[in-house]
């Protein structure tokens, strides 16, 4: 895990640096450093991790899957309803 300063700014004599994670070599994992080679998963953090971290959970992501899926799903969804039945 390699962390490179995106950008650092000087406000009245306070230095603040935001940092973001860079992975050096994609046929490595990114938590354990294990070799995955093409048979690593690809997060959509966008990092590669072996078959121990694939999931969210496993590797601490800070991709929002929650949000992502209901987005997705929110244009595709459409509400059902039956047809009213006249009383006799």
């Amino acid at each position: 895990e390699t962390v490179a300063p995106a950008s650092a700014d000087q406000e009245g004599g306070e230095e603040k640096q935001s940092s973001k994670k860079v992975q050096k070599n994609k046929k490595r994992c990114l938590e354990c450093r294990k070799k995955v080679g093409i048979l690593g998963f690809e997060c959509r953090c966008g990092f590669v991790y072996c078959g121990k971290h694939r999931y969210p959970e496993e590797h601490d992501c800070d991709y929002d899957h929650a949000a992502f899926e209901k987005e997705r799903l929110g244009g595709s969804i459409e509400k059902v309803e039956a047809k009213k039945v006249d009383v006799l």
